[in-house]
């Protein structure tokens, strides 16, 4: 994953910006988009050719534009460093990531026909994904979740504070007004996430027209498969060419 544009989106949180990347893809002809979200506290690195998500990206590719990103934080971290933001509020994170969205598709618009966007979140990029305001843009097909909370039981993280203490109505309020298809991804050895908390999302999705609920047995919450010697790419890449042929 070499060539990438990269541009910049204001935010209120300390003063600095998000970034986002667009990867053009493989197939030039191609109208799909996938905007892709990374878990808590999580930063993208596009050389970082070992990282689950550069490695389900670049196979996305073959098919797919993406749009990717890291929010505004007070400091880089690649670490997942929760200091990094310290006083953000989970409105403040969610925005960033619609903003990321937004100008991502505008980028691409400049050059290509997007007509069918799919979101995929991974971990707490799929609680982020379900609260963003575009997820009801009529070109949205579908939205994946993958070892994604409903909630949160800490009171004192940065966002997760948030999310603990918010209302279900805020946190489903687009989620159950979304009308595509909805794929829930669950891994039967994540020792992060219980499966009924991700599964809560699952029933949220109450307009979609097609829902889909996937464990794979062996996977954790990183992607790992339990051999911990390499990720489910393979799996997750025939869930969603199973998700594209039901479009």
């Amino acid at each position: 994953m070499e060539h990438f544009i990269q541009y910049s989106c204001p935010s209120d949180f300390w003063s600095q910006q998000s970034e986002g990347f667009v990867y053009v893809s493989k197939n030039p002809k191609s109208n799909k988009v996938m905007y892709f979200i990374k878990g808590l506290y999580g930063y993208f690195t596009p050389d970082d050719s070992t990282s689950f998500t550069n490695l389900l990206l670049e196979k996305i590719l073959d098919t797919h534009h993406i749009i990717i990103g890291n929010s505004s934080r007070r400091y880089i971290s690649a670490s997942h460093e929760a200091e990094a933001f310290e006083g953000k509020s989970l409105q403040a994170e969610i925005y960033d990531a619609n903003e990321i969205f937004r100008e991502g598709l505008v980028q691409l618009e400049n050059n290509y026909q997007v007509q069918n966007i799919h979101i995929w979140g991974h971990s707490f990029g799929g609680t982020l994904a379900i609260q963003l305001p575009r997820i009801l843009d009529s070109r949205v097909k579908s939205i994946t979740v993958m070892n994604s909370p409903s909630g949160a039981s800490s009171k004192t993280k940065p966002l997760l504070k948030d999310l603990a203490t918010q209302s279900e109505q805020d946190t489903f309020n687009y989620l159950t007004q979304f009308t595509g298809t909805f794929n829930l991804i669950q891994g039967g050895v994540d020792t992060v996430v219980p499966l009924e908390s991700g599964y809560k999302i699952f029933t949220k999705a109450e307009s979609a027209h097609q829902k889909n609920h996937f464990i794979l047995k062996d996977m954790d919450h990183r992607g790992l498969l339990s051999d911990k010697d390499s990720y489910a790419i393979y799996d997750i890449m025939k869930i969603l060419e199973f998700n594209e042929a039901l479009l």
